[in-house]
């Protein structure tokens, strides 16, 4: 547990340095805002891969994931305009039932698939992102979002699955085209605030059965 714990106490320092790293860079005007907050959402999936190799008590993952978590509905809350019942559904799909998911696995001992739908998630909506910022041309109309920008993401989506999927799991190609397809057109019909929780949702149930 001692171990654990030192584990975490490192995690925290090093992603509160990069934190400071990224918003330094940002006022000084070296990097966009756009471009640092792309950083920290991919930073951030790559941070899951220690805790889910060296943590394996959950209530210990349950810290720093709760702190992420939280982090994602407070920075969205405020960028979106929602009304009471609203926030109140937002705190669930956006907090809890991903937090109650994700613990769920971590108790059964497959953090392994809660790496694998995070890192899919974070890059995909990034690819996305960029895509649908440079070559975006198509809109959706209820929310601005892009169809380029929906192909990128589940192209990419797909190449993280297929490729971490069958490198370190042993994962059956066939069982990647589904979900990336289905998180990909989840992330490009919802509102930005909704899609990455309830992205990761989504991956963690369907990549299930492809799991030995």
């Amino acid at each position: 547990m001692a171990f654990e714990l030192f584990i975490l106490c490192l995690w925290f320092v090093f992603l509160a340095s990069q934190q400071r790293l990224l918003d330094e860079l940002s006022g000084r005007g070296v990097i966009s805002s756009f471009t640092a907050r792309k950083i920290s959402h991919l930073a951030v999936g790559l941070w899951v891969i220690p805790l889910a190799i060296f943590v394996h008590r959950p209530y210990l993952a349950a810290i720093p994931i709760t702190m992420i978590l939280a982090a994602n509905v407070r920075a969205n809350s405020q960028r979106g305009s929602h009304g009471r019942i609203e926030k109140r559904l937002f705190a669930f799909a956006g907090f809890l039932l991903p937090l109650l998911l994700i613990m769920y696995f971590w108790h059964r001992g497959r953090s392994n698939m809660v790496v694998l739908a995070v890192l899919a998630m974070t890059m995909g909506d990034t690819a996305a992102a960029y895509a649908g910022s440079h070559l975006g041309k198509h809109r959706i109309p209820w929310n601005g979002k892009t169809v380029e920008g929906g192909i990128a993401n589940f192209i990419v989506t797909l190449a993280v699955l297929a490729g971490i999927g069958q490198a370190f799991y042993d994962m059956p190609l066939a069982a990647f085209s589904v979900p990336a397809a289905v998180a990909a057109l989840l992330e490009a019909v919802i509102p930005g605030e909704w899609d990455n929780p309830l992205a990761v949702v989504t991956l963690l149930l369907l990549l299930k059965p492809g799991l030995n």
